[in-house]
């Protein structure tokens, strides 16, 4: 299985009993499509669409654009908050 950005995010957000929500596309309709920790639950629903969002408790939030390759799913993250730490973590090569 190819290594995917997106999908260790959510992997390592699961390790650290992270809560997150997963939306279609941008978020914009507000509905949410998953909320917990399960990373293959998430990573499930966050690959039904071209684009997904997965946001936080604290707001932070990753953009993601299945697109793209497996090293640049994640297209935009929060520059602070949860979301950024576990993609510095991810970017930087830790794996859950």
């Amino acid at each position: 299985m190819t290594y995917d950005y997106g999908h260790e995010a959510l992997k390592l957000a699961d390790k650290a009993n992270v809560l997150f929500n997963v939306y279609y596309e941008d978020g914009s309709d507000g509905e949410v499509a998953y909320y917990g920790n399960n990373a293959s639950l998430g990573w499930d629903v966050a690959t039904h669409c071209d684009e997904g969002m997965i946001t936080f408790d604290d707001g932070s939030f990753i953009h993601l654009v299945h697109g793209n390759g497996p090293d640049e799913t994640i297209s935009d993250h929060s520059i602070s908050g949860t979301a950024n730490f576990i993609c510095n973590l991810v970017f930087a090569g830790v794996r859950a």
